[in-house]
Parts: C-alpha cells; structure tokens; sequence
C-alpha cells in the first residue's frame, strides 16, 4: 500500500505496552500525523499513582491488554498491513508472542529499554539467555541513553540495531516564556515512593529549616510516603497533577529537584528543562547525561547522601541571579530531542516517508 493521504492510512504500527504515561502517547501521536500511519496502541490499566488521562487523537487507537488473548489479537490484525510494533519490555508472554510472530515476517519490532546497565547478576543472566530469550523477538532496540546502550550491545545487538531516545517530552507544552526573575523555590514532581528519595529530601528541607533558610519545597505527586512531607513546613504538599495542571504550576519557576535513589530515565527532567528550569539530581538519574551539565544548567549529588544533596540546594539558593541564565541553558539542552525529531527517527527506521507537513520539522 502506497504511502498515500488519500488513499487512508498507509498501514498500522502496533504498540504493546505496560502502563502508558502521556508523553509516550504524545509521540505516537505526532509519528501517526507525519507518517499516516495508524497507530493501536494495546495497553494495562494506568498507574493508580500517575493516572494520566489521555485524549481521543486522530490516528490512534487505544485497547484494553485485560481484554485481549493472542487469539482475538490476531483475529483483529487480519487483514491489516503492519509495517512495524513497539514493545515496552520483554516481560508479557502475549506481547513477546506477537512480536515473535511479526518479526518472522520480516516485519520491524522495536523493544523498548530504560534500564541501566548495572552488571548486576539478573542482567549478566538476561546478557547470556538473550539469543534465546530476547533477539528472537525484537529486531531493533530502543534505548533511553547511553547507560541503556550499554544493556543493548551486551544483549548482542549491533549498534545500527539500537536506537537512542525512546522517551521524549511534550517539548512545545512545557516551553515557557524565560523568567525575568526566578522563584525562590524548589519543586519536586513524582511518586512519592521510596526509590524517588522522598526521605532523603524531607531529611534536606529538615536541615534547611533548622539552620534558618526559606526557600520552600513544592512537591507534586501520590503515594505511599506522602506523611513524610508533613515532617518540614518548608514543604508544600500536592497530589498528582495532569499535564496540562502540571503547565499550569510551571509558570511561577523554580529549580526542579529530584533526588531518586533509582531512576533509569526520568522524563519529568527533560519537561522542566524545556520549561526553563535549573535542575537539581541525583547521579542515579539517567536522563541527567542529557539534559544537565553541572554548573552550567544545574548540579548533581551523590544519591542518597543527605551533605551532598544539601550543599547543592544552599549553592542554589546562593546562585539566585544565575537561575534565570541556567533555566535558559536547560530549554536548549531540552531541544536535542522532541516529539518531531522522535518521530522521524521511527518513520526512518520503518522505512517509510513522512507526509508532506508543513510542520514536520518541529
């Protein structure tokens, strides 16, 4: 089939996934306009703690994975051209069964990957068992960055088998006017779980506190951990906010802090870099190789060390005159990768043609 507008869609991507946050269907969104291409995207139920609501957009199609076997799956399928899927992780036997299926036709099925490569003793494991358990499904691999090529090259794939950027923000959404002057102000946006270091900030903001400092903390986000925000009054508690609430806070400013003891990626970085904001993180932030340069737009601590967190935050806050340069350094950094740029890299890989846009540059 021709890749012909008026001919309707040119054929259908298949995307498996787990629990589908907003910026990912966003990018599918834009891959779907400037290919053509229809997009079903067969996902679980969302994440109680980050449940975002996602909007009925032209060319795509969403489906319930409670609802499916490989059966009416495929059942489904029948008939449709497919020229490519998209698998979130190797770990569900339909999504693993259909991708089997569709790259013994030849047909290009992307995994995705954000896991770091840590040498642990499951990754050795999972390195040694890949001809098996991993290369038969997937023929290309799509990492979040650099930590993540790594896990690609020892599970045996070629590096023009790995793609990099899986993950991109809704750059143009998050993109605010610069700040003449930035808020004094910390902000903090995730589950409030323990692997985010919820504890190791509440200690920080504690320690702030006591030694008489008032620059406040925003933290935005659900879970299990919430009661240890009320242990500073320093820090300002919200619940999980949708993306366009989230635009909303944004605007006052800040410096964006997100201190995890674990975090393979961490999209909401490349969100408030392209909203201008100086960023605070921890170095078990993967996303911190591409949107923070320390000193220049930001700065980094030693996860989970209370004394290295806090002398970031009173540098910070003795850098106010600066914030506002840092935020602007962030917006360009945040341009490396967008939704336009994400898209043309899976039509290429694909081997298809975008559709004439006036816009598919962006």
């Amino acid at each position: 089939m021709e890749n012909n507008p008026t001919q309707g869609p040119p054929g259908l991507f298949l995307v498996l996934y787990r629990r589908l946050p907003d910026y990912f269907f966003r990018c599918l969104a834009v891959f779907s306009r400037l290919s053509g291409v229809e997009v079903w995207v067969v996902r679980q139920a969302p994440d109680p703690l980050s449940p975002f609501q996602l909007p009925t957009l032209p060319g795509m199609v969403l489906k319930d994975r409670n609802e499916w076997s490989s059966a009416n799956l495929q059942e489904q399928l029948r008939g449709r051209k497919i020229v490519g899927a998209y698998v979130s992780g190797w770990g569900d036997p339909l999504y693993k069964q259909m991708a089997k299926q569709l790259k013994s036709r030849s047909i290009p099925v992307i995994l995705g990957l954000d896991n770091q490569w840590n040498g642990s003793f499951r990754q050795r494991v999972a390195s040694l068992l890949s001809r098996w358990a991993v290369r038969p499904f997937f023929s290309h691999v799509w990492v979040a960055g650099s930590f993540q090529f790594e896990y690609a090259r020892r599970l045996g794939y070629d590096r023009k088998q790995i793609l990099m950027g899986v993950y991109s923000a809704d750059v143009d959404r998050y993109s605010l006017p610069a700040a003449g002057e930035m808020a004094r102000r910390f902000v903090y946006v995730g589950r409030m779980v323990k692997e985010k270091g919820i504890d190791l900030m509440v200690e920080a903001f504690q320690r702030l506190e006591a030694e008489g400092y008032d620059w406040p903390l925003l933290a935005i986000g659900s879970g299990p951990m919430e009661g240890l925000l009320a242990g500073s009054k320093l820090v300002e508690h919200r619940p999980f906010a949708q993306p366009d609430q989230l635009r909303e806070e944004m605007q006052a400013g800040g410096v964006f802090l997100l201190p995890s003891h674990q975090e393979p990626w961490g999209v909401v970085v490349h969100e408030f870099a392209a909203a201008g904001y100086p960023l605070i993180l921890s170095d078990a932030v993967g996303a911190q190789n591409a949107f923070l340069r320390p000193g220049y737009n930001g700065w980094v601590f030693a996860a989970g060390d209370p004394d290295s967190l806090l002398a970031c935050l009173k540098t910070a806050m003795s850098q106010q005159a600066n914030l506002p340069l840092m935020g602007e350094r962030s917006k360009a950094l945040a341009q490396s990768i967008t939704p336009a740029s994400w898209a043309h890299l899976l039509i290429d890989t694909l081997g298809l043609d975008p559709l004439p846009h006036e816009d598919n540059s962006r």
